[in-house]
């Protein structure tokens, strides 16, 4: 299961992922589980994650962008939304302001598997770019780590 979180989680950085076009591998057991699942969603887009047999959707649900996550048989094995800083719980809140005082939180992705919560919080910090994978117990750890030039 972590390879797949892996790999989830690399997809939302823009690795890995090649276009799934209608009748490819997006079965109408792929299109009724995705509707099942979150119904009412509009589809903007399916793809793959590399050479893995999982497939997700870029969604539209409830107003709100996300990405779902399917094996090939339709199963969900996750689901990926964009949220604020706030929104974080605050024992996640309070261990990331601890470990990386004054650093700037850009954006946040709220990842939900079968196994629980977990956020990937990407934060500024002098001339660093930081991806930081965080977990409702308040652990976490550096998934990314970029040197921003320019500065």
């Amino acid at each position: 299961m972590k390879q797949i979180l892996t790999l989830v989680i690399l997809l939302t950085f823009g690795v890995v992922t090649s276009q799934a076009a209608e009748g490819d591998r997006v079965t109408s057991t792929l299109q009724a589980s995705l509707q099942k699942t979150f119904a009412g969603a509009k589809i903007l887009k399916w793809s793959e994650l590399g050479s893995s047999d999982l497939l997700y959707a870029s969604v539209l649900y409830n107003n709100e962008r996300m990405n779902a996550y399917f094996d090939g048989k339709g199963n969900l094995i996750a689901s990926g939304r964009f949220i604020k800083a706030e929104s974080l719980p605050l024992i996640v809140s309070k261990s990331l302001n601890e470990k990386y005082a004054g650093a700037s939180i850009i954006d946040v992705v709220e990842y939900i598997e079968k196994e629980g919560t977990s956020y990937l919080v990407t934060i500024h910090s002098n001339s660093k770019e930081m991806v930081i994978h965080s977990f409702t117990d308040g652990s976490s750890y550096v998934f990314k780590k970029t040197k921003i030039t320019g500065k």
